[in-house]
């Protein structure tokens, strides 16, 4: 294993965390943060192959301060190579394509740390079979089939690495995702859920609803209500008229808003009033835990170990204060409240309510994350205080990610791997051969034909078509109507096979780097688990396998 080089711009964990809060990452932080941007250049990514592909997905990991890559390849740019890698140029054809693409992306961002190994991922995983285990932020395999992904995939899910596999082949192609665990504290959804917890009021927030005598109000005052405390005054008016009952079904809800409306002395010119009844839900709204969430909670607080994840000890965490603090139901407040009209004595006294509130329960769910911490002798300062408030502040959309192993899909009989199909199946496109899901089958079994391909054989669309057709056969067994399935995509396959245009490379690298920057950053929901690109026809599908 003596071609195994290594030619490293890295000298150790060096992070540039300062970076976060300069204009150089401005338009990135508005998505993801300064916590986000820190664990990006943190992060430590292992990308097996550097194809055009892969070389798609570093570039948009690059620019955005990626901490660290370790680009594994054991060959050597060619004249092709040129044709589909704008990184490569003339005078590169020869040199190692590792080590060329490395500096490359290395000049695009001098934050960036990158190192190439100049051999074959099977060639270094034989020779390093603890490669795996060197603290990997994720893996990405591209252009790999065959036992050796499946090693790769099997080892990644024994170790709880995040696996990113790429495969593109003409113009289709498909990424999966393979994630054991993976813990999503901010999910960042489209629509915020606001935590107003307006019916469930607390002494402070009663107070302030109390304070505002809205019958006696001039016009102007009556204007810069804080459409909260109209919602609170209807409310109270609502139950005492309804046995103190909230509106339950949708005829009441009605009802309820046409009650919020008539509170309004001139409805078309107090703004307040209609964002009330834009928001009359808030006051219905129970503020209660989600069920899912509760459930992590408790199965958390039973199964706390001395090697738990900070997130799984901050689940413990949780289901205490919702047994105490919470009265079986209320997670730690928020504080963040939405920008409603009102004037600004009224708006800072109303922040300050709720921001005491969310302070209090803050404390209160620290002396709980303490009590875990010395439980599994943990020390209490390991948790920062940032992290614990983030994770406070996202409770509604705490998340557990965990998809199927690759090497399950892969079995023999699969169930995941059916179910998954027969959905995709549904999804016709038109014309319905040119469906994403018939391509994913096609390139599934080419790709377990090219892996028992011996040494001097060549790959025939006689031998792709037949395992294709047995993949066909089992489907159809249970049900599945895969008419639209023919020897044609068996022949498109293996006429694609070897090519890799710039075009499906750009497109999937794209799609690849925005899941790769979920994983990284603990940041929105990363796909689970397939998605299948058909540049053919301009679609994708996702296969929830």
């Amino acid at each position: 294993f003596g071609l195994c080089v290594s030619s490293s711009a890295f000298d150790g964990p060096k992070v540039t965390v300062e970076m976060a809060t300069s204009n150089k990452y401005d338009r990135q932080l508005r998505l993801w943060g300064a916590n986000g941007q820190k664990a990006l250049m943190e992060a430590r990514v292992l990308v097996l192959n550097a194809s055009a592909t892969a070389s798609e997905l570093l570039k948009n990991l690059v620019l955005p301060g990626l901490g660290h890559f370790t680009l594994v390849d054991g060959g050597v740019v060619t004249e092709r190579d040129l044709g589909n890698n704008f990184f490569f140029m003339e005078e590169h054809v020869g040199q190692p394509r590792a080590e060329v693409l490395k500096q490359m992306l290395l000049e695009m961002n001098e934050d960036v740390h990158g190192e190439a190994r100049n051999c074959s991922p099977e060639d270094l995983l034989e020779a390093e079979p603890e490669l795996l285990r060197q603290g990997w932020s994720l893996v990405v395999c591209t252009q790999m089939s065959g036992a050796t992904m499946l090693s790769v995939a099997e080892k990644a899910w024994e170790l709880d690495v995040p696996l990113l596999v790429l495969r593109s082949v003409g113009l289709l192609g498909y990424l999966r995702l393979q994630l054991r665990r993976h813990e999503v504290v901010e999910a960042k959804p489209d629509s915020q859920m606001w935590d107003l917890r307006l019916c469930e009021r607390w002494p402070a927030l009663d107070e302030f609803c109390g304070s505002f005598d809205l019958a006696n109000l001039d016009d102007r005052a009556h204007r810069h209500v804080p459409f909260v405390v109209v919602l609170s005054a209807v409310m109270d008016a609502w139950k005492a008229a309804h046995d103190g009952k909230l509106p339950l079904k949708m005829e009441e809800k009605s009802q309820f808003k046409g009650m919020v409306r008539s509170a309004s002395r001139a409805f078309s010119e107090e703004i307040n009033f209609q964002e009330a009844v834009s928001n009359a839900y808030m006051a219905y709204a129970s503020g209660e835990v989600d069920a899912e969430v509760g459930q992590l909670a408790v199965d958390a607080s039973k199964s706390l170990g001395a090697m738990a994840s900070n997130f799984t000890v901050m689940l413990a965490a949780l289901a205490d204060f919702i047994a105490k603090e919470g009265q079986g139901k209320f997670g730690p407040l928020s504080g963040t409240l939405p920008d409603m009209t009102s004037d600004t004595e009224s708006y800072v006294r109303l922040q300050t309510v709720y921001k005491r509130k969310a302070e209090a329960d803050l404390q209160s769910f620290s002396a709980h994350l303490g009590s875990r911490l010395s439980s599994i002798g943990r020390p209490l300062d390991q948790i920062t205080l940032d992290e614990i408030e983030i994770f406070c502040k996202n409770i509604r959309n705490l998340s557990i990610v965990s998809t199927t192993p690759i090497a399950a899909e892969w079995a023999p009989d699969s169930e995941a791997y059916f179910e998954a199909v027969m959905m995709g199946s549904l999804e016709l496109a038109s014309p319905a051969p040119l469906t994403p899901v018939f391509w994913y089958l096609a390139l599934r079994a080419l790709d377990e034909v090219v892996g028992s391909l011996g040494a001097d054989e060549k790959l025939t669309q006689a031998a792709v078509w037949g395992r294709l057709s047995e993949i066909k056969d089992a489907l159809q067994k249970n049900g599945m109507d895969l008419s639209p399935l023919t020897e044609a995509h068996a022949q498109e396959i293996v006429r694609f096979h070897g090519l890799e245009p710039h075009v499906t490379a750009a497109i999937l690298g794209g799609v690849a780097s925005q899941e790769a920057v979920k994983v990284l950053t603990n940041q929105y929901i990363p796909l689970n688990s397939t998605l299948v690109y058909n540049g053919i026809a301009s679609i994708m599908s996702v296969l929830e396998i």
